[in-house]
């Protein structure tokens, strides 16, 4: 079978499917784990419109954070230190051991 390699910039959710789909059945083969698990905490303002928050998952006794954001007008209250320090809580309460997050410089001040 020959295959071609094709360039995207678009996110559809059923090519990350096609390809995340094999990939989990493929680390479950080899090593019996299947305990992947969504982390979602999200702030909500008091209309209960989600503002920001933190988007990850826990998997192979990792914690994977995705994204995280706090808006402008939340920043410098520590919102962002305690939106971490409940995913980690969380995670520990899972069974994780460490916590994955990529970050840019600019994006750690204010909280």
């Amino acid at each position: 079978m020959s295959v071609s390699i094709r360039l995207s910039d678009e996110a559809q959710p059923a090519v990350r499917e096609a390809i995340v789909g094999p990939l989990v059945a493929y680390n479950v083969q080899h090593t019996g784990v299947n305990d992947a698990r969504p982390l979602v905490l999200t702030l909500h303002t008091e209309n209960d419109d989600v503002v920001g928050g933190l988007w990850g998952r826990t998997a192979y006794r990792w914690l994977f954070v995705e994204l995280l954001f706090v808006p402008d007008f939340l920043r410098g209250r520590h919102i962002g230190t305690e939106l971490m320090a409940r995913a980690e809580d969380e995670a520990i309460r899972r069974g994780c051991h460490s916590a994955w997050l990529d970050t840019f410089e600019f994006q750690h001040g204010g909280n």
